[in-house]
């Protein structure tokens, strides 16, 4: 049922190939329609969610070969599935350098990476209505630089050095220490990552239809 769906909407002469495997179809786009790939994806999740409900979608890359596309599409697919309220699309180029979370068993994984470094922070946020997160995150961006950073947060140097010496006694180690700079900017940018593509920070074991794009 799912591959016929896929092929209702991709539409007859288009050149794509839809495959069905297991519970997977397997869509295959010719290079003439690398441009309308979002738009050919709403078309089948749109068929879909009548006759079978919501897909999950993995969607493979589009500067490698078949068989790697494939590949990349699947590891896509199974973050995509194991996300929370189904229906989720994932995109391998999106990834850029963070294409290692594709290796995750699932989300909660990938989350885990996110919220592990920022977990002092948003709790100590939470129980005392501090912006340490935000400040935290200004810091970084701002390269260490104590007046962009309190530019960025609009406070005074002094207010910034007092949240700094916060910061540094909620993690144990101030933000501007190498190792404790480089995990919470990766833990932001995987934070930033999976909110931009909707997978969320959730685990959930339920099983949805799947279909992917090579």
């Amino acid at each position: 049922m799912r591959g016929l769906v896929a092929k209702r909407a991709l539409g007859r002469g288009s050149g794509a190939l839809a495959v069905r495997r297991a519970t997977e179809v397997l869509v295959a786009l010719p290079p003439e329609l690398d441009d309308r790939v979002d738009e050919l994806l709403e078309a089948v999740r749109t068929a879909a969610r009548a006759e079978v409900g919501a897909l999950c979608i993995g969607v493979g890359s589009r500067s490698v070969d078949l068989a790697s596309s494939a590949r990349a599409a699947s590891s896509c697919l199974r973050l995509a599935r194991s996300a929370p309220g189904g229906g989720s699309a994932v995109h391998y180029d999106a990834f850029g350098s963070l294409r290692f979370l594709l290796d995750a068993a699932d989300v909660a994984n990938a989350a885990l990476v996110a919220r592990e470094p920022l977990a002092p922070l948003l709790a100590h946020d939470r129980a005392h209505r501090t912006p340490l997160l935000e400040t935290t995150r200004a810091f970084l961006d701002a390269g260490g630089h104590h007046g962009r950073c309190a530019a960025r947060c609009h406070i005074a140097p002094s207010s910034l050095k007092y949240r700094l010496a916060k910061i540094e006694q909620v993690l144990g180690a101030h933000p501007s220490d190498p190792e404790l700079g480089f995990r919470l900017t990766l833990a932001f940018k995987v934070h930033d990552l999976l909110e931009v593509l909707g997978v969320g920070t959730e685990p959930d074991a339920d099983a949805r239809p799947a279909a992917h794009a090579g």
